[in-house]
């Protein structure tokens, strides 16, 4: 079986494999490759006629020798061995050797046998090492990352979270986020332990799942008590994860930050009108605090993009509170100072932005008149604003 290993000889190994070989035996290795298999990069020469090595079984073999490629009786020998932490000639386990090269469907196979832990996943690695998932998140590979995450527990301590790196822990949330896999994303955020809501890659995660429209990872999030209302300073969108829900107009994932608590939603109203996403602005609409500045600001901006159904709304609350939003008052820019900074109003929406800072509106009728928006100046004029 090891001479039939040592030169990739697929037919012979899958015979004696049928007829009962055994895989575990511990042997000298004494591959040594053809000149024109290292030309073509099949494999790599490891072992040299004088060379002593210690006893291995033929997976470890074929780990010394194969990188990317695999013989297709990879997936066989993985199933019929059991002493899969034996090192190979690079001091890797089969789980380390698996990961760094992307063999996912042996790493399948050898997780249907037996647990992470038993496959070493949770081994501390030496000074300088990395340990399999590092590996796997490293080197990009998807199907691995899941499975290997997969075999977290929540309430369990992940082992990697006792070091640093940049590609264990809440880290690999990032990864998983920067490369789309939202499976993998999902996975982490549900079972990795300790989690801390309040981490810059998990506040940065509630953006993300809102802008990607990762329904189910934003409800994760939410259902592990991250603030509804929580900032990022890198977030591109703001710092309010219901102004990006406004942004992108995704009324599913504003209704899940409102459900769960969400306040301080002023900004969010003003963009929600400004970007002419009424949905948006309605949900808001019904728990914000109707405060006059809100009021105003809200008048002069739906005046502002001739948003007609969100000015009549706005209009009946002025009628309702007396808020006299038809005579000279404050300007939105300093009704949003109240709310936010210039910063995070530039960041959330640039051309409200500028509007505000090179227009100075601050009357509904003045607004609308100035934007040729006769819808909306009409209803104006229709309830109380004076020409």
């Amino acid at each position: 079986l090891m001479d039939a290993v040592a030169t990739l000889d697929e037919t012979v190994v899958e015979m004696l494999l049928a007829a009962g070989a055994d895989a575990d035996l511990m042997g000298q290795p004494g591959a040594v490759a053809h000149e024109e298999d290292e030309a073509e990069g099949l494999f790599e020469k490891v072992v040299g006629a004088d060379d002593l090595r210690e006893p291995q079984t033929a997976l470890a073999m074929l780990s010394s020798i194969c990188t990317g490629f695999a013989p297709s009786f990879l997936v066989t020998l993985v199933e019929q061995s059991t002493k899969l932490l034996t090192l190979d000639d690079h001091n890797d386990t089969f789980l380390l050797w698996a990961c760094r090269w992307g063999h996912a469907d042996a790493v399948r196979v050898a997780l249907e046998r037996f647990s992470a832990d038993e496959l070493g996943a949770n081994v501390e690695p030496p000074e300088g090492g990395n340990s399999p998932l590092e590996l796997a998140f490293m080197c990009r590979r998807h199907a691995i990352c899941l499975m290997l995450v997969r075999e977290w527990q929540r309430g369990l301590e992940v082992p990697d979270t006792r070091r640093e790196g940049d590609y264990i822990g809440i880290k690999t949330l990032k990864i998983a986020i920067d490369c789309g896999w939202q499976d993998v994303a999902l996975q982490i955020i549900e079972t990795i332990t300790p989690f801390d809501p309040l981490d810059p890659v998990v506040t940065e995660a509630v953006h993300e799942a809102i802008t990607r429209r990762w329904r189910n990872c934003l409800g994760a999030l939410l259902a592990r008590k991250v603030p509804p209302t929580v900032k990022t300073v890198k977030s591109a969108p703001g710092d309010h994860p219901a102004v990006t829900a406004c942004k992108y107009n995704d009324l599913s994932a504003l209704n899940a930050l409102i459900a769960a608590g969400a306040a301080n939603l002023e900004l969010a109203c003003i963009v929600a009108v400004w970007l002419g996403h009424i949905e948006c602005f309605k949900a808001i609409w019904k728990v914000v605090n109707r405060s006059s500045d809100l009021v105003r600001a809200s008048a002069c901006v739906a005046a502002l993009t001739d948003a007609v159904e969100a000015l009549k709304m706005v209009n009946k609350e002025a009628r309702f509170r007396s808020v006299r939003v038809h005579t000279e008052g404050r300007k939105v820019e300093e009704c949003i100072s109240g709310w936010c900074s210039a910063r995070v109003l530039h960041r959330a929406v640039p051309s409200l932005f500028r509007v505000i800072k090179t227009e100075h509106p601050s009357i509904p009728l003045l607004c609308a008149v100035s934007k040729g928006h006769y819808n909306s100046a009409s209803h104006l004029l229709e309830n109380g604003a004076d020409p």
